[in-house]
């Protein structure tokens, strides 16, 4: 990737505040707002044993799930950037946007594995060529057809309610989970490079403590439950970043600027509800790539953005793969800090989080002098993805 493309400012909302610098300044004197999520009191305590934890935001209204929940969100958090950076407006002729949202795979894994089962049941109970009762097939509408559909049109809602229309071509969504805020980056930075936009807005929105996600998870073994005391704790997030050339942004006035050093994405052949054993292979060509390149360009990392969430499977896969980068290079001694524990597993939404933790550690006295940040992404679909990130004066 070409050098000279930067974040030039960013912004969020987090269970741990209404903006960046309040949820990035909480997250690292590790305050914690975790507790039970009464408003899903409904669901089926067979299934979780008792009461769920999660980080839930509140400082918005509650009440909403589903497209208007992350509308309100992506409302929140598009508006303070937008009064942040006049000049967004001013340009947006020129300015692509570019959203991230869930794969919802989880949902989807539940539903398969309900259909195997009644499948099974009809295999061994049913009645042969029973006209009254035909087999049970698993091509139907996956949950995450219907989910998509609902939330086509999110984009266009979110910035006519932000006041801030964009052609159809300039509106770019995306359902990638955890690695597409990585994909959105590539597609942004290349657009931009190529003359495309001046600038482009980079978004990502997911809830992770939605009944759906909440049963899926519970029924996959991957949310932590009463049950369960292994696996991920739910949260919920929104983070927009602006991506332009640095020399643009300089131009401005913006004088401390996050540089996108290199990026990389690779993807194992089974996804993480396999049966395969998670040996890190994938997670090690994309950090290879990674920090080859950094190396090459003199960006050393300095310190690591991980995307472990409490799930034992990503634990192994980040396990084997650090033990074959440290053949390599001596990553194994450096700070690692992870999303999760201060935000919950916010999906879609934890690469514009550590993004906004990179940018508010490298503009402290003691990070400055450091070369660059690694954040590395997995998602349930197989997929890895990793940033390289260093911050410049300009």
């Amino acid at each position: 990737m070409d050098s000279g493309i930067c974040i030039s400012d960013l912004e969020m909302v987090t269970p741990l505040g209404p903006d960046a610098d309040h949820s990035c300044a909480a997250f690292r004197a590790g305050i914690l707002r975790v507790g039970e999520l009464k408003n899903f009191s409904f669901l089926d305590k067979e299934m979780f044993g008792g009461p769920i934890q999660g980080h839930a935001i509140a400082f918005l209204p509650p009440g909403f799930i589903g497209p208007a929940k992350a509308l309100l969100m992506g409302c929140h958090v598009l508006k303070r950037l937008l009064q942040k950076g006049p000049h967004l407006r001013q340009g947006k002729d020129k300015t692509g946007m570019f959203l991230n949202l869930s794969d919802y795979i989880l949902p989807d894994r539940k539903y398969r594995m309900e259909k195997a089962f009644e499948a099974e049941l009809e295999r061994q109970f049913g009645e042969d060529d029973d006209p009254a009762h035909p087999p049970i097939s698993m091509e139907t509408v996956l949950p995450s057809s219907a989910w998509k559909g609902q939330h086509q049109g999110l984009l266009t809602k979110l910035l006519e309610r932000c006041d801030f229309v964009l052609p159809g071509a300039h509106q770019h969504l995306y359902f990638g989970g955890h690695t597409g805020v990585v994909h959105a980056i590539h597609d942004a930075a290349e657009a931009i490079r190529l003359g495309k936009y001046d600038r482009g807005i980079v978004g990502a929105i997911d809830s992770c403590i939605e009944p759906p996600v909440l049963e899926a998870g519970a029924i996959t073994g991957i949310l932590k439950t009463q049950k369960n005391p292994v696996g991920f704790i739910p949260g919920e997030a929104a983070g927009f970043l602006v991506l332009e050339k640095q020399q643009d942004a300089a131009r401005r006035g913006n004088r401390t600027l996050l540089e996108i050093s290199s990026l990389a994405l690779e993807k194992e052949k089974f996804d993480r509800f396999s049966e395969d054993i998670p040996l890190g292979k994938a997670l090690f060509r994309t950090l290879d790539q990674i920090i080859y390149s950094g190396t090459r360009s003199g960006d050393k990392v300095g310190f690591i953005l991980g995307d472990l969430n409490g799930d034992v499977y990503r634990a192994n896969d980040w396990g084997h793969a650090l033990v074959r980068l440290n053949a390599k290079y001596p990553v194994g001694d450096l700070p690692m800090w992870l999303p999760a524990v201060g935000f919950g597993e916010t999906g879609a939404a934890t690469g514009v989080l550590s993004l906004g933790l990179m940018d508010a550690a490298f503009k402290k006295e003691e990070c400055k002098k450091m070369p660059a940040a690694l954040l590395w992404l997995s998602s349930e679909t197989g997929e890895h993805g990793g940033i390289l990130v260093k911050f410049s004066k300009s």
